[in-house]
């Protein structure tokens, strides 16, 4: 079994500062917010993130689609320190500072393009009894630039010596030109590239740069939706087959067809119509979720691929969300 060194995963995406209290009525009311729900922050909810901090007991996690990802990669892992490299965007204040701090609790080897125009991204867990409320404000998140941080020598050269590449599709709104590099570079390297579908309107209204990076890719993460989204989208056929088991082929292996298991429905898919690295493929898949749109596929297959010297795994694998067993 091969040793896991330092810088081994690479990931790059949107960075946020999680922020989590327990909050009441009168705060939901205040800024608009359902007791369990998900938005993206507007102008009335700007205040929110500095008054949720002055007025009450908060936790601070690093948090961000692939940053999420990377770090409980690096958890499962444990040691050496710094197996996961992470880029993306903050900006030079207060929110930053601690996002900073916390990945580095993590053992996560951040490196942040930092700049003073946005604040640093935020996402605001209001918590009501049992029901969540998220607020995100991606701010400083979308200001990645990749001529001042990706092409800087010294920060290459930690994509140079990463081994698996995980990046999640959000990151296509920011810096397709930053997805595109990373994505030859592995091609062209012969490493592994991981691509997250992310969310249904990724496939909906982000085809183009999703479709010129999705040749590079190695293995697609989503759950059922988003499969069936970018199935729709790319005019795939869709077999009604509940299907638990996904399939998989030796790396570099010459296909037919390559699958995706949505648990529901398998998509078969002529190579000819979709190549990828000259249609050879390693796996394309997407697991089965209970309860809760989780992201644990990426950082579970992650974790996997770092310690085996093949792409090879011969078991299916269940992440469920209700008691976050690997089994």
């Amino acid at each position: 079994m091969p040793t896991v060194s330092q810088n081994a995963l690479f990931g790059m995406g949107n960075p946020l500062l999680d922020i989590s209290a327990v909050v009441d009525k009168d705060f939901l009311d205040k800024y608009g917010l359902k007791p369990n729900d998900q938005i993206l922050a507007e102008e009335k909810h700007k205040a929110l993130f500095d008054e949720i901090v002055k007025k009450s007991k908060v936790e601070y996690h690093a948090g961000g689609s692939t940053q999420n990802s990377v770090k409980i990669a690096q958890w499962m892992i444990q040691e050496p320190h710094k197996v996961a490299t992470f880029f993306g965007c903050i900006g030079t204040d207060h929110f930053g500072e601690r996002l900073k701090q916390k990945a580095a609790e993590a053992h996560v080897d951040a490196h942040y393009y930092e700049q003073s125009q946005e604040p640093t991204g935020t996402c605001a867990a209001c918590i009501t009894g049992d029901n969540r409320s998220l607020v995100a404000n991606l701010a400083a998140a979308n200001c990645y630039n990749k001529e001042k941080h990706l092409d800087v020598d010294r920060n290459w050269s930690l994509v140079e010596k990463a081994r698996v590449y995980y990046i999640a599709g959000f990151f296509l709104t920011v810096s397709p030109e930053s997805i595109f590099k990373v994505a030859k570079h592995t091609s062209d390297n012969n490493k592994i590239f991981g691509l997250n579908l992310s969310a249904p309107f990724i496939s909906q209204f982000f085809k183009e740069p999703l479709m010129k990076v999705m040749p590079y890719v190695d293995i697609i993460f989503g759950n059922e939706t988003e499969a069936a989204t970018f199935a729709k989208e790319q005019g795939f056929e869709v077999s009604e087959k509940y299907c638990n088991a996904f399939l998989h082929t030796e790396h570099k292996r010459r296909n037919d067809h390559f699958w995706m298991d949505c648990s529901y429905n398998t998509l078969s898919v002529p190579s000819q119509q979709f190549p990828m690295r000259n249609l050879s493929i390693s796996f394309v898949f997407v697991l089965k979720f209970q309860k809760h749109n989780l992201r644990a596929s990426a950082f579970v297959y992650m974790s996997f691929l770092l310690k085996r010297a093949f792409i090879r795994i011969a078991t299916t694998t269940y992440i469920h969300a209700d008691d976050f067993v690997l089994k």
